[in-house]
């Protein structure tokens, strides 16, 4: 919700394109920044972080005091996620012609092997997210029970039970990312209990009803680690789709720079969303809540460029599945000239 609020905002900024100030022509990096209004977006940036901060200092005053430092990334880190995505959108709206030929003008000064990788990134991304809520739904459905156990041992009436569902319905995105953590074998934390592949240590949880579909401390069933497959398999999609985006006589390891550099796309991508679905209450028993971000994105990076590198390698000396490879990188070719055309 946040991120939607700070989207909104930032395109009633962008919606002021008609000021004497605004460039008319693109010729350098400072014309594209002030057609984008940078200086008013890097103010919104720091206004938000301010105002965020300041706000979480007035509610730590009580019995729960959060970490100060801890903050700055996630208040820094949703109203950039928020510009991005507008940006996205007033691209695709069309709406503003000096906006359209900044982002042209930026995009091209991209490398073309990072441009290519951009598309696969975010079809694998999208792949594990379905994963994970795969993932999710199926803890649910079997223990269900507990869920609706706890649910109504909450005696929360009916106005506290719909704000209880909507609070976990918006929940599920955090949820999901957690669940890619546990995919990927990194884990996910919740105060002093963590779920692995192999066991669920014991601990106080929060009564919010969802985490009853955690599994109940002790060891998990054997052979949990070949979820691991997951995250492999994204990764040879995304070698899969490299080698078709290169040229038809390209090397391998011109392909393989495309689809390393669609795994450095996802991986920065999960880096930012976990930072941001995970926190902690301090001082006490729930410091860490969520997975550990720079260790569940080290550990997805290994696995899709393992699963990457496999299939660029089988197409490349087995030459299969690149009949599409000309077209494809003709009409890549084709919109890249498009774009230097604009």
């Amino acid at each position: 919700m946040p991120i939607l609020l700070c989207r909104y905002a930032v395109r009633q900024v962008l919606a002021d394109t008609d000021s004497e100030e605004a460039p008319r022509r693109i010729g350098g990096y400072r014309a594209a920044l002030e057609a984008l209004r940078a200086v008013e977006l890097v103010a919104f940036v720091l206004a938000y972080a301010m105002m965020g901060w300041l706000l979480a200092v007035l509610a730590g005053l009580g019995q729960a005091p959060v970490g100060k430092l801890s903050l700055v990334p996630g208040l820094i880190l949703i109203p950039a996620v928020g510009v991005v995505l507008a940006l996205i959108r007033e691209n695709r709206e069309h709406r503003y012609p000096m906006i359209d030929k900044a982002l042209n003008w930026l995009t091209l000064r991209i490398p073309v092997l990072a441009r290519r990788g951009l598309a696969p990134a975010g079809e694998a991304l999208a792949g594990l997210g379905a994963a994970s809520l795969l993932v999710l739904i199926f803890l649910v459905a079997i223990r269900f029970d507990r869920v609706s156990l706890l649910s109504g041992a909450l005696d929360t009436g009916i106005i506290g039970m719909i704000v209880l569902v909507g609070a976990q319905l918006l929940l599920l995105p955090n949820v999901m990312l957690w669940a890619l953590g546990w995919l990927v074998g990194s884990g996910l934390f919740i105060g002093t209990v963590h779920v692995g592949w192999t066991e669920t240590t014991a601990g106080d949880l929060p009564l919010v009803p969802i985490l009853a579909a955690l599994p109940e401390p002790g060891p998990l069933p054997g052979g949990l680690w070949a979820v691991v497959i997951v995250p492999i398999l994204a990764g040879a999609w995304l070698g899969w789709r490299s080698a078709r985006l290169a040229p038809r006589l390209a090397s391998w390891w011109t392909k393989a720079q495309v689809s390393l550099s669609a795994c450095l796309w996802v991986s920065v991508a999960v880096l930012v969303l976990t930072w941001m679905a995970s926190g902690g209450m301090q001082p006490g028993l729930l410091r860490t809540i969520g997975v550990l971000p720079l260790q569940t994105t080290a550990a997805l990076l290994g696995e899709l460029a393992a699963g990457a590198a496999i299939m660029v390698t089988l197409m490349h000396f087995t030459g299969r599945g690149l009949g599409g490879a000309r077209s494809d990188a003709a009409k890549s070719s084709a919109a890249e000239r498009g774009d230097a055309t604009a």
